[in-house]
């Protein structure tokens, strides 16, 4: 099995277009792969994800990839999808707006950023919910999972949400939970082996 992380990012402030990357978040500098190579242990692919709505950005990502030795396989331009309201425990029109897309689109869905949506306080419980739902949307094959680092960092760090992430994906077969954790990525991405 093929492990994949299919969102993070990586980027320079000096650059100036991170509007939403204020000085008073915790994860305000620079992040290269260089800082997320020793999270990853057996994980050996990566798709990088922009952070910011700009064609410099995907500029940066494309060298990022193009330099990283084969560890970004995959590069990802910006689009604003919001994910759920978690902290506030709302659901539509989330909920509808998922099902049109998986039904009828060939779309393909990230199970990531949930934690960072969800109360500062949040439970794997407060997830369920909405993964479960995902996983009926989209299935295993089209579901694909991601850290959303360093972002994540701002909800409980990566071991935090790579640990919840297999709580929830617990109860499928170890085929589907393949799937999620690097099949649909690779497959999607035509990554190399």
């Amino acid at each position: 099995m093929m492990l994949v992380d299919a969102h993070h990012h990586v980027w320079r402030l000096a650059r100036g277009d991170y509007a939403w990357l204020t000085a008073d978040l915790p994860i305000h500098r620079d992040y290269t792969l260089d800082d997320l190579r020793p999270l990853l242990g057996d994980i050996p692919a990566t798709v990088l994800i922009q952070a910011a709505p700009t064609s410099a950005e995907t500029a940066l990502m494309l060298d990022v990839a193009r330099n990283s030795s084969g560890l970004v396989r995959g590069v990802v331009g910006w689009e604003d999808l919001a994910q759920p309201a978690i902290a506030t425990g709302a659901w539509q029109p989330w909920a509808d707006d998922m099902n049109r897309v998986a039904q009828e689109t060939g779309a393909f869905c990230n199970l990531s950023g949930l934690i960072t949506e969800a109360a500062s306080d949040w439970l794997v419980d407060d997830l369920r919910r909405y993964v479960d739902y995902l996983l009926t949307c989209f299935g295993p094959d089209h579901l694909m999972w991601g850290s959303d680092w360093p972002v994540v960092n701002l909800a409980g760090g990566y071991p935090r949400w790579r640990e919840a992430s297999m709580e929830l994906l617990a109860g499928l077969s170890p085929d589907e939970r393949a799937a999620i954790l690097g099949g649909t990525a690779a497959a999607f991405y035509r990554l190399p082996a």
